[in-house]
């Protein structure tokens, strides 16, 4: 049966990016089952070793917490349910101390952090000394001629706060913490007899992860430690280094909070093709046409077809009934002298009308419409004709020749 044993590793201060490639390195090298978690800035760092022997298992485990303590270096604050917290007063203690906030706000973030371990009071005064104190809290102020000599610069006023604080309350670490203003992002300040160090922070952070960032910085120069490349020092009233966010607190690629003029981007290669090459932005030319528009490519999944689809007829509009017509005036008159010629006139071999055989044709007894003709029989009642010279009576009940035309245009 297989022994087991488990380390945890308190880390603070790396990135997690280098917190990834320190892991991946030693599981490369053939390392025991290591785990990776995160909380406010602390990263803990699992190892768990598995031999046949408690005492192999002890050995194998040891070895590799002892190789990534060396890799993570002055990071490393820590081991099993060592906090943060907890390191810093450490350290605090064992150099003798004492850590003051030059305001409210940052007395608060550090109070929440320390309130509650042993021997926290003799390390950090909670305020009684600094702005929880009337006469030292309306002294607390950068000095005019520092604001005169950096004006607008948020990082100088707050160092000179602190070390306002830090002389006030006869101490030998005085923090502030300054968030996010226009150009600057927000940071954490440690002031000391010897200058000032200071962290640029993300806006997201949380105020556990701000606190631990202080603690950080005075663990780090109370034990004479490197305090990592995101922080930078500097003295007040005198030039310092661009503040920028680590890399650990940018909340996206390419983020940064910083006063600093945008770079000139690089200058591009020069194909092998251009004769020349210059730095000058080229002269438009307004005289070349516009170019038109390539088309656009159908989109993905379109139906097409090979025949346009039909498209329905556009609606006729409804006649209107009343909207009646006629050949004009003109017309009408023409008709009616016409029909007044042929009434005057009857031509030879014209129908009579029926009626005739009841009554005397006005065309004569030779026009064979009278009442002779009824007499002699001819035709019966409603269906005599009147005929010319020839016809015979009665004739009139077949079809009409071509020629012959009706007496009434009727």
């Amino acid at each position: 049966m297989l022994q087991i044993q488990m380390r945890i590793l308190r880390v603070f201060g790396l990135s997690k990016a280098e917190m990834n490639s320190i892991i991946e390195n030693a599981q490369t090298e053939g390392s025991p089952s290591l785990r990776l978690q995160e909380r406010d800035g602390e990263y803990l760092v699992c190892v768990q070793a598995s031999a046949p022997t408690q005492a192999m298992a002890d050995e194998y485990c040891e070895k590799w917490v002892q190789k990534l303590r060396t890799r993570f270096g002055d990071a490393c604050y820590g081991f099993e349910d060592t906090t943060l917290a907890q390191a810093a007063l450490d350290a605090l203690l064992k150099k003798r101390r004492l850590l003051v906030a030059a305001d409210e706000a940052t007395g608060r973030l550090l109070g929440n952090a320390l309130r509650g371990l042993q021997h926290s009071e003799a390390a950090f005064d909670f305020g009684n000394q600094t702005y929880l104190n009337p006469a030292n809290a309306r002294r607390i102020a950068a000095p005019e001629a520092l604001l005169k000599k950096f004006p607008g610069d948020m990082v100088q006023a707050a160092a000179g706060r602190a070390q306002s604080a830090l002389l006030l309350a006869n101490a030998d670490y005085a923090a502030v913490y300054m968030p996010a203003t226009v150009g600057q992002a927000p940071f954490v300040l440690l002031c000391s007899r010897i200058g000032a160090a200071a962290c640029a922070l993300s806006p997201e952070i949380s105020d556990m992860a701000i606190a631990n960032h202080i603690l950080d910085l005075a663990r780090r120069r109370a034990l004479g430690m490197h305090l990592g490349p995101s922080a930078i020092t500097f003295k007040p009233g005198r030039e310092r280094p661009l503040l920028l966010v680590s890399g650990e607190g940018q909340p996206r690629p390419g983020f940064r909070f910083t006063l600093r003029r945008k770079a000139a981007p690089a200058k591009p290669a020069v194909k092998p093709s251009a004769p020349d090459s210059y730095d000058a932005e080229p002269a438009p030319d307004y005289d070349a046409q516009p170019a038109e528009p390539k088309p656009q490519a159908a989109p993905t999944g379109t139906i097409t077809f090979e025949r346009p689809i039909a498209q329905p007829a556009a609606p006729q509009p409804t006649p209107d009934p009343l909207d009646l017509r006629t050949a004009g005036p003109q017309a009408a008159a023409e008709a009616r002298a016409r029909a007044a010629e042929s009434e005057l006139d009857p031509g030879p071999g014209t129908v009579c009308h029926p009626h005739h055989q009841n009554f005397p044709c006005r065309f004569g007894a030779g026009h064979g419409g009278s009442a002779g003709s009824k007499a002699a029989g001819a035709a019966q009642p409603g269906t005599a004709r009147c005929t010319a010279a020839g016809t015979p009576a009665g004739a009139g009940t077949a079809r009409q020749p071509a020629e012959t035309k009706s007496f009434y245009p009727g």
